[in-house]
């Protein structure tokens, strides 16, 4: 996925990403998808007024998602979204009520 972004010329207008693998030990969070210089990549892949769209029921993996947006040129909002229905979203690994979704664009 990182090297379809860094080579890629394209622009979005949304990009998509529902329920990564949250890595949850602390040894493995360098595994994790979306630190901070992921996202700023992201954000340099999408067209004015893009969005990405990022939703998980793991809730320690949606703040950790939110501290390291903190660390990027992105804005986030919190939005109240209707459950996407996804297979992993069904089997809730993370046994949580809904999964949480955050949108983050460009400043």
């Amino acid at each position: 996925v990182r090297k379809f972004f860094t080579d890629s010329n394209l622009l979005f207008d949304e990009i998509w990403v529902l329920h990564p693998d949250p890595w949850p030990k602390a040894r493995h969070e360098k595994r994790r998808l979306l630190n901070a210089l992921f996202l700023k990549l992201l954000g340099t892949k999408l067209s004015k007024n893009g969005q990405i769209i990022i939703g998980t029921d793991h809730y320690e993996y949606f703040d950790w998602i939110v501290n390291e947006t903190s660390k990027t040129a992105l804005t986030a909002s919190f939005p109240a979204l209707s459950r996407i229905h996804t297979r992993y979203a069904e089997k809730n690994m993370a046994e949580t009520d809904a999964p949480k979704y955050l949108i983050l664009e460009n400043q």
